[in-house]
């Protein structure tokens, strides 16, 4: 348990100083894919794997998704692991990421029934389109990424 909070809170620390310190808060494509990749060899080379571009690429979106350190304890008081926060990164809806994190932290979720009830609540709302809802998925650096917006109707 200590090891997991540690991991989460490092993966944390280290998106934000990334974003913040090295991205200086921007989003420039090439600059900050650059520079990713540069810090991924340095890191890499000086603390052994865990830190390829995807993984720092995670720590940033880690950061961004879950902008204050404290937001990571759900309202159960407990700390899910680095392994359920990477799937919560998939839910790109503020609200349902919230709903996700509460639960799985409130049912005691495994990482997998967490996977299967993102997945499920993706699934069902391909339906959406029939009703005029826009529902739209692309991939961002190898994850699907899906957003449920209001349609027309």
């Amino acid at each position: 348990r200590a090891v997991n909070v540690a991991l989460v809170q490092r993966n944390w620390l280290l998106g934000k100083r990334i974003a913040e310190e090295e991205l200086e808060g921007g989003e420039r494509a090439e600059y900050g894919r650059h520079l990713m990749v540069e810090l991924s060899e340095k890191l890499t080379a000086e603390y052994g794997p865990g830190f390829d571009f995807g993984s720092l690429y995670k720590y940033v979106q880690f950061y961004r998704r879950f902008p204050i350190l404290e937001t990571l304890s759900p309202k159960s008081g407990g700390l899910l692991s680095w392994s359920h926060y990477f799937k919560l990164l998939q839910v790109e809806s503020d609200e349902a990421r919230r709903w996700y994190l509460d639960e799985a932290a409130a049912e005691t979720w495994s990482v997998r029934t967490l996977q299967r009830n993102i997945a499920i609540f993706k699934v069902e709302n391909f339906d959406l389109r029939r009703s005029g809802s826009d529902l739209r998925c692309w991939q961002e650096y190898g994850t699907r990424v899906c957003h449920i917006g209001k349609g027309a109707a």
